[in-house]
């Protein structure tokens, strides 16, 4: 029975495939990092997991989609924790790190999503190479209190690469074979 075979074969990448191809990405992305240029293991790991996440985010403009809610939700947790070094670095006492991080937490989980629902449309600016530079860039800025420049760049450069991959699937995905000539989707 080729049925099952036949509903794997999607006309468009759909989230489980950006999951699946930026994850399997960020393997090999932290296992390099390791394994040929020595970058320490747990900061491999993080730089590959930026990698795997960052291949959702150019559907984050998809209203109500899982891509949202999931890339909101782990945003919003995560972010907090890679800012521990700025928080130190200002000298806050664990309450106020504790505050900051439930403040952002909140803001990121409702403000940020209700502000990309009301004010983007799917495929818009989020599908784009300058979104892709300005999302590596974040990644850059909240890496800060990395101890070289070169980590930096590396956790900066998974962003882009997870971020690049959705993008490349999606251009794959939008040329179709029909009646015996190929097409562009729009």
């Amino acid at each position: 029975d080729l049925r099952p075979l036949a509903s794997d074969l999607s006309p468009m990448a759909g989230f489980r495939m950006h999951v699946t191809t930026s994850a399997v990405l960020g393997c090999g992305y932290a296992g390099a990092g390791h394994f040929a240029y020595g970058v320490p293991l747990d900061t491999s790991i993080v730089a590959g997991a930026m990698c795997g996440f960052s291949g959702m985010l150019p559907d984050i403009d998809s209203d109500y989609g899982v891509p949202l809610r999931e890339t909101m939700a782990f945003t919003a947790a995560v972010l907090p924790m890679m800012l521990v070094g700025h928080f130190q670095s200002l000298l806050l006492s664990h309450d106020a790190m504790v505050l900051a991080a439930v403040s952002m937490y909140l803001f990121v989980r409702f403000g940020v999503t209700n502000i990309i629902r009301k004010y983007t449309v799917h495929r818009g600016m989020f599908h784009s190479i300058p979104a892709c530079l300005i999302f590596a860039g974040l990644a850059f800025l909240m890496c800060a209190t990395a101890p070289t420049l070169e980590i930096r760049c590396y956790k900066a450069g998974g962003v882009a690469a997870g971020f690049m991959s959705h993008l490349i699937l999606d251009e794959i995905y939008a040329i179709e074979w029909k009646s015996g000539r190929w097409r562009f989707k729009k």
